[in-house]
């Protein structure tokens, strides 16, 4: 649960007094958990240094050290210094740091063995303290911030992405528990990527690669391979590198790596969990579920195409049982996609737009 709807008078009551919740009569559920929001307004124009004090004042309190949830999210008066105590919690479980004016993680946040969500988005935080970052409880490392355009100054004809974020550690196949590792930098430390198809854990992943080695991608992409059966959300940002004016731009390299060919084949056992297919080429002319079990959850498929194909080939979709919707987009004869349409045991919804359809809403 990211956010919730508090009831007005239990609102009232926080924002009235927030000291309550530091104090040792509260139950045990509520005693241990800390959390300073900027959503929340509270009473007094000292708020932050406030909770400046509260964290300076954590080694004279045992009660801390039980401490499990830390949320510091806003508190842009926090700096490198109060993370030292913070680094003593031992049974802390999620450290949110987010928007903080942390610019460095201390080499005693190891010492959190039983961190598990450590949140450290929209900060300058770039790098570990040590090479081989190990929390081995961690489950979600989540990190970035939006990336920036601005014009560069060897391109005058555009702008280029700047996305900030903390470089991927080493030796991050030993935090085998990790579920979100989103996002991390891989351009200086590409070999690293080699440990990211040992977390068979991960749910979500997002990376950023440097668009002058093209050969990182490749390496990714075999990585995700050991990830499908886990993997379901992926994001790949690939940092453009400035270039002057009438020379091509090395990522052009990495058109070698796209799919050339005019057929998609699902076989058995693969993409358990995809939900939505969403094919945007005039090329392909054939897909194909070739057995039961592929692709068992898929909903929906889009399926865009080139006005001129004459023969389009979609077979097996009878072995999707959660088909819901089948959209097309293009030209051709559509009476043979809508005879496998109805032949489908959920008779799911089926949509055509043809080109001059899809010209029109374009220009509304």
């Amino acid at each position: 649960m990211k956010a919730c709807t508090m009831h007005q008078k239990i609102h009232d009551f926080i924002a009235t007094d927030v000291s309550s919740f530091m104090d040792t009569c509260l139950p045990l559920h509520l005693a241990h958990r800390f959390s300073i929001n900027s959503g929340v307004t509270l009473e007094g124009p000292s708020r932050s240094s406030d909770i400046l004090s509260l964290l300076d004042s954590l080694p004279g309190s045992d009660q801390w050290q039980l401490l499990k949830v830390l949320d510091l999210e806003g508190c842009t008066g926090l700096k490198n210094k109060h993370l030292k105590n913070i680094c003593k919690i031992l049974l802390l479980k999620y450290l949110s740091l987010r928007n903080t004016g942390v610019t460095q993680l201390p080499k005693k946040i190891e010492k959190l063995q039983c961190l598990e969500t450590l949140d450290i988005r929209q900060t300058k935080i770039r790098a570990f303290a040590t090479k081989s970052f190990f929390l081995p409880m961690l489950k979600h490392l989540l990190a970035g911030n939006k990336g920036s355009p601005s014009r560069s100054n060897n391109n005058s004809h555009g702008f280029e992405e700047s996305p900030a974020t903390v470089e991927l550690p080493s030796g991050t196949r030993r935090m085998e528990m990790l579920e979100i590792l989103s996002h991390v930098d891989a351009s200086n430390n590409v070999n690293d990527l080699i440990d990211i198809g040992q977390l068979l854990q991960l749910r979500k992943l997002g990376v950023i690669l440097d668009g002058k080695k093209a050969g990182s991608l490749a390496l990714l992409f075999k990585q995700i391979e050991e990830l499908h059966g886990c993997l379901l959300t992926l994001s790949i940002q690939i940092n453009h590198p400035a270039t002057s004016e009438g020379t091509v731009p090395e990522t052009d390299k990495l058109a070698t790596l796209s799919y050339t060919g005019t057929e998609l084949t699902f076989n058995t056992e693969e993409f358990h969990h995809l939900k939505s297919l969403v094919v945007d080429s005039c090329d392909i002319t054939n897909i194909d579920f070739v057995n039961i079990g592929a692709a068992p959850k898929l909903e929906m498929i889009i399926w865009s195409f080139a006005s001129n194909i004459e023969t389009l080939s979609l077979s097996g979709i009878d072995h999707l049982p959660k088909l819901k919707k089948l959209e097309l987009n293009g030209d051709g004869d559509m009476a043979a996609m809508r005879r496998i349409r109805d032949a489908h045991p959920n008779c799911p919804v089926f949509k055509h737009n043809s080109s001059h359809q899809r010209e029109e809403a374009g220009t509304d």
